[in-house]
């Protein structure tokens, strides 16, 4: 190898070294690398929830009241499947169920609300964004897992877990998002 190479070489490798710092800094530019992804949900807990509840709070199926038209559900969960239908025993049975999974196994039976595949993430954002300004705590939970991507597990649907759409984990991180915005001054 001559000199000549060797200090073209070394060139070479600096430069490139060089370019590829401001290509690192223009990708960040906007803000930190996520996170790691956090997985949500999939977890049944058949003798009652732990205490202190931790991630479980970001749970469709957790015990926490939401309203949605004035009407007071016991979770999301709740409320989802009972306005899954528009027939009124169905939906008053769904409500009353005594666990989310309760509720979800009784929706599934109800005959489906026309046009409900294109109103579920509406509803769904509604329920969520009702939750988490009615608690709080649970706000803070959500807003404690930072910019981490948020994957919802649900071994029933792939449309809201994150083995298929991931809708659910999605609209966590809306809400996350929506809650920082008010925060800030």
């Amino acid at each position: 190898m001559t000199p000549e190479l060797r200090e073209w070489a070394l060139g070479y490798f600096r430069r490139s070294e060089a370019g590829g710092a401001e290509e690192q800094a223009r990708r960040v530019a906007d803000g930190p690398e996520a996170t790691v992804p956090l997985v949500v949900g999939g977890t049944v807990y058949p003798s009652g929830w732990p205490e202190p509840a931790g991630l479980e709070v970001l749970q469709a199926d957790y015990p926490a009241a939401v309203t949605h038209d004035g009407r007071e559900y016991a979770s999301v969960m709740h409320a989802y499947w009972a306005l899954f239908t528009d027939d009124a025993g169905w939906h008053d049975r769904i409500a009353a169920a005594f666990r989310g999974l309760d509720a979800r196994s009784l929706g599934v039976e109800a005959p489906r609300r026309a046009g409900w595949p294109a109103a579920r993430l509406g509803v769904m954002a509604a329920l969520l964004r009702n939750k988490f300004e009615r608690h709080p705590a649970m706000a803070e939970t959500l807003l404690g897992t930072g910019d981490a991507r948020l994957l919802y597990s649900d071994w029933a649907s792939k449309y809201w877990s994150s083995s298929g759409a991931n809708w659910l984990g999605r609209l966590l991180e809306l809400v996350r998002s929506e809650l920082a915005r008010s925060q800030r001054p």
